[in-house]
């Protein structure tokens, strides 16, 4: 039953991120119209690495939730990782909504 409740806390932490992702839809001309460098990765490239990204916090929020809530230090990180998690998720409106370069650095 413990197994099922991480489980189901894993894909309702990972489904706030999908639809928070899908909710601040993203304004690819503006990020191809930006002076980018050479190296600079292809639009998709950010949908791929933001999903993958958000399943391994997704991940490390349920673990810390459940193997360390009863300890000082574990509240705190689990903190710390539902802040990062906020932050990450503002970065597109931030980004490719607002169009805010220097926005986007400082909440990412």
């Amino acid at each position: 039953m413990e197994k099922f409740k991480k489980v189901l806390f894993f894909l309702f932490v990972l489904a706030v991120f999908m639809i928070c992702g899908f909710i601040f839809a993203k304004d690819t001309s503006f990020y191809n119209e930006i002076n980018k460098p050479v190296f600079a990765p292809k639009g998709i490239v950010f949908s791929i690495v933001w999903a993958g990204l958000y399943v391994i916090q997704s991940y490390y929020i349920t673990k810390v939730f459940y193997d360390y809530k009863n300890q000082e230090e574990g509240n705190k990180l689990f903190w710390l990782l539902i802040i990062n998690g906020v932050l990450n998720i503002l970065y597109a409106p931030v980004f490719f909504i607002l169009k805010s370069l220097f926005g986007g650095f400082i909440v990412n």
